[in-house]
């Protein structure tokens, strides 16, 4: 018997092996997302309607439990290879942007290097069993596909009903008492702000031009521009920097020129965002922001 015959049912189980952890870890990481929906709001589904963010977990879900159901191996092999891949990209783009987290766990926070190097070595693994997926016929008919048919309805119908009753709700009802709550500054322009009455320490800020930084400790970009708004509030301008809990300094007492969100709940944001009030009203949202140091540049 050549090397290449033993090596051939070696690379079948490790194939099987394979498939089966990587159907584990997407199912595992759909119930995360669909369990803690409002953990991946802000970094995965920001400004994504509910339905397709059900039709986005929903879909992840199922292809974990035909990965562990074995079902269509080759096709389904090649196609864990491209979504594995694409996984990589979006781990390796959270790097560069020095993300705390891709969001890819729900409310499990993960440093994205470590979601890039399970991605990559997935991706490995997957082109290097890629020879042990059996040319199966793509309409296959048999016990496997009604036991993942049954599991997929199990499962995926109260895990999209807990999704709906976890989901955020959208910035305009943020005077209630709702747990989350996702902010999209962008459609406030030409409206009243719907943080007034809301944020801890922001008196004043309904009369007047007020700029408003929304931004988190834990927000690389965040550091780098909050030091100019900092110098604007010394120099006397109307400034207000917001800050969104967890807070960086929980017990300490707020200065001037700065507020916060109430932590009796969970805000979704992108920061930093910069928004420009008069008299209560939102003239403009701003994303692009520059330090003081890169706008001389």
């Amino acid at each position: 018997m050549t090397s290449d015959n033993l090596q051939a049912p070696r690379r079948v189980v490790a194939g099987s092996i394979v498939r089966i952890f990587l159907g584990v870890l997407l199912v595992v990481a759909a119930f995360a997302k669909g369990l803690s929906p409002a953990g991946s709001a802000e970094a995965m589904f920001d400004g994504w309607p509910f339905a397709a963010r059900l039709l986005a977990v929903q879909a992840e879900m199922a292809f974990g439990v035909v990965l562990l159901l074995g079902l269509w191996r080759s096709h389904v092999h090649n196609a864990a290879i491209v979504i594995f891949t694409g996984f990589a990209l979006i781990a390796l783009r959270s790097v560069l942007v020095g993300e705390q987290s891709c969001g890819c766990f729900g409310a499990i926070a993960v440093d994205p290097r470590l979601t890039l190097l399970i991605d990559f070595a997935a991706v490995v693994a997957l082109l290097w069993t890629r020879a042990t997926g059996c040319k199966e016929p793509f309409f296959v008919a048999g016990r496997r596909v009604v036991v993942g048919a049954v599991a997929l309805v199990a499962i995926g119908v109260p895990l999209g009903v807990a999704m709906a009753f976890s989901s955020p709700v959208r910035d305009v009802a943020i005077a209630s008492t709702v747990k989350f709550v996702l902010l999209e500054p962008e459609t406030w322009v030409g409206r009243r702000l719907p943080l007034l009455g809301v944020l801890e320490g922001a008196s004043g800020l309904a009369s007047g031009e007020w700029t408003v930084l929304m931004h988190h400790h834990g927000c690389p970009d965040c550091e780098r521009v909050r030091p100019d708004y900092e110098n604007r509030i010394v120099q006397g301008e109307q400034v207000l920097l917001v800050e969104t809990p967890p807070y960086s300094e929980p017990d300490a007492e707020l200065d001037s020129g700065h507020a916060r969100l109430p932590s009796d709940r969970e805000w979704f944001v992108h920061t930093p965002v910069e928004i420009v009030v008069a008299d209560g009203v939102v003239v403009s949202v701003n994303r692009e922001l520059l330090s003081g140091e890169e706008a001389r540049l």
